[in-house]
């Protein structure tokens, strides 16, 4: 007899990746819980919710290459800045920033708080958007290697050539 899937409580954390992709799998068979997509969110995750789990071995690529080195380099650079990194990042990362946030979670950490300066831990492309929402304050990435190869495969002209009947799912490399 399996148990039912049940989704983290918003209450639980305050990352949208973690309420939108990770699911919380009730125990299994005695193994403990799960928690996915992958060790990094889901590390941050359920220790952010007070649970024991065992989290999937795979990673964002883009956010495990931000390193402990990475943020005392830009902590040099830029030593009145405030850390502000996505739950992707390794845990010793995270364990360092004065705030983990989502996507969103960032652009509202960065408008309320007093700084004038952030160290950004996420994929660069979060500078120009937290620039132009959060404007009067200066962002730096903790890396310059933070590029998602991914994220840069979509752009406005491949998704207005997508027609309309498409399947999700579908290749749409072409």
């Amino acid at each position: 007899m399996s148990t039912p899937r049940r989704r983290l409580k918003p209450s639980q954390t305050s990352a949208a990746p973690a309420r939108t992709r990770l699911r919380y799998c009730g125990p299994s068979r005695g193994a403990g819980d799960h928690l996915h997509p992958d060790r990094n969110l889901g590390t941050w995750a359920a220790k952010k919710a007070g649970r024991e789990v065992i989290v999937w071995p795979g990673f964002c690529p883009t956010h495990d290459l931000i390193t402990v080195e990475d943020v005392e380099r830009a902590r040099a650079a830029h030593p009145k800045a405030k850390l502000v990194v996505h739950p992707e990042c390794r845990q010793e990362v995270a364990e360092m920033a004065d705030a983990v946030e989502s996507t969103s979670g960032m652009i509202r950490f960065c408008r309320e708080d007093d700084a004038d300066e952030y160290l950004i831990g996420t994929e660069t492309g979060m500078l120009y958007r937290l620039s132009r929402d959060v404007p009067g304050k200066r962002f730096y990435p903790v890396t310059d290697m933070a590029v998602c190869p991914n994220m840069k495969l979509t752009t406005l002209g491949k998704v207005l050539e997508l027609p309309a009947h498409r399947e999700p799912g579908g290749d749409c490399r072409s």
